[in-house]
């Protein structure tokens, strides 16, 4: 009985609803906005959370910071709204379930890929990137933990 009870908690607690992480708008600034680096962060989960990689790169966008950034630091981050949020994973991978009237490109941009990248990480579920099929769960790239 103790051990069906440990184990079923163990269950629950490893699907975990990931916390993505929130920015407050700049003013004159559209699609920007400054989040205030706490203790608890990893700097890459950061960048991921906020899709701030490439041209968006988090160094590039605080140019006045000095890097290794700290706690209490206000980091300008890309700063727009994502409708959908992942169920926790391993390795960075988590899932999604799409809904009626979900299309594929808008669903990539939540998770910072493309379209064609969860093609690849779900070819038994997604056969077509202009038809998804609703009420089917997905692998969506997942690392805002």
């Amino acid at each position: 009985m103790r051990t069906t009870a440990v184990l079923l908690l163990a269950t629950l607690l490893s699907v975990t609803e990931a916390a993505r992480r929130q920015c407050a708008p700049t003013k004159g600034r559209p699609n920007y906005g400054y989040y205030p680096l706490k203790a608890a962060d990893n700097i890459e989960a950061v960048k991921l959370d906020f899709c701030a990689v490439g041209t968006n790169n988090i160094a590039r966008l605080n140019p006045r910071l000095k890097y290794p950034f700290k706690a209490g630091d206000y980091l300008v981050v890309p700063c727009k709204p994502a409708k959908r949020d992942c169920r926790g994973g391993a390795n960075g991978i988590g899932s999604y379930h799409i809904v009626e009237g979900d299309e594929l490109n808008p669903i990539a941009r939540d998770f910072c890929t493309t379209a064609e990248r969860l093609v690849q990480m779900n070819p038994e579920k997604i056969k077509n990137k202009d038809f998804i099929p609703a009420d089917v769960t997905i692998n969506v790239p997942c690392a805002f933990h």
